[in-house]
């Protein structure tokens, strides 16, 4: 007897990378102030401004940690879209299969935007 595919749902609008900005400060040692230009004219021993980045909609991570906690999935911390599917489960029915690459929100958007536009021309072509 064939085992039914666990089902996961996620809104369709928390499948996206959200805006991500983050402060950055570095304290440069007074032996290296020498390599940069900026401090030529100032007494000060720091560099700041702010980094700008995306990362993956809260509710996306939520779903990815759940995944991972439960087995579906084995997250990759080490670089983007390593994620891989260890057990088969279908996200608002798309089915992943084993040894699947389980991609960030960003690449998981597109992914999903080809997929139904494919679905849709195919029903229109029966």
């Amino acid at each position: 007897m064939k085992s039914s595919l666990k089902q996961f749902k996620l809104k369709r609008e928390h499948i996206t990378s959200v805006p991500h900005t983050q402060r950055m400060v570095l304290e440069v040692p007074p032996e290296a102030r020498a390599l940069f230009k900026i401090f030529e004219h100032s007494q000060d021993s720091k560099l700041e401004g702010d980094a700008h980045s995306i990362i993956d909609h809260p509710e996306f991570t939520k779903l990815r940690n759940k995944l991972e906690k439960q087995g579906y999935i084995k997250i990759e911390h080490e670089w983007i879209n390593g994620d891989r599917v260890v057990k088969p489960f279908s996200l608002n029915g798309f089915k992943f299969k084993k040894h699947m690459q389980f991609p960030c929100a960003s690449a998981m958007d597109i992914w999903l935007t080809v997929e139904e536009e494919r679905l849709i021309k195919l029903k229109k072509s029966l």
